[in-house]
């Protein structure tokens, strides 16, 4: 993968965190705000979840040099995981603000677009990681191929 790409991982990386410190903000008053049990449940996760991400999204900048992967799997990798780390955050936010969980394709609407949004999280997500297994597998293949110093 070029320097080029695991740069925009870190950038987009720190772009969920960011998302995610502002969903933090939210949290920090829900918790004393006696928002309810449900609320605090909700910014908990669109705060927590979008952090994780980003902190995936940066430790994978620093170690896919290692992976054997073409242009054109480096771009379907970042933008996957990209649109992934964005769209689950910004679910998580909207599902928090709107008092749904998107967990199911019913009504009311605010539920359905959060339902979608988690959807091309989860999709992004399983296409990124599928793309960086096949990278690994080729550079694990590719280290075989190498003779044993001595």
């Amino acid at each position: 993968m070029s320097d080029r790409y695991r740069l925009h991982l870190f950038l987009h990386g720190c772009g969920v965190i960011v998302l995610a410190m502002l969903a933090g903000v939210a949290l920090s008053l829900a918790i004393p705000g006696a928002w309810g049990e449900d609320a605090v449940r909700a910014w908990r996760l669109a705060h927590l979840g979008p952090v994780v991400t980003g902190v995936w999204l940066i430790a994978l900048a620093g170690s896919c040099q290692l992976l054997r992967l073409s242009s054109a799997a480096s771009a379907a990798c970042v933008w996957s995981l990209a649109a992934s780390g964005y769209s689950f955050a910004i679910s998580a936010v909207l599902a928090a603000l709107c008092g749904v969980r998107g967990l199911e394709p019913t009504g009311p609407v605010a539920n359905l677009v959060v339902f979608a949004g988690f959807t091309v999280g989860a999709v992004g997500g399983v296409i990124g990681l599928g793309v960086l297994l096949l990278g690994a597998w080729a550079a694990l293949r590719k280290t075989e191929d190498r003779p044993v110093e001595r």
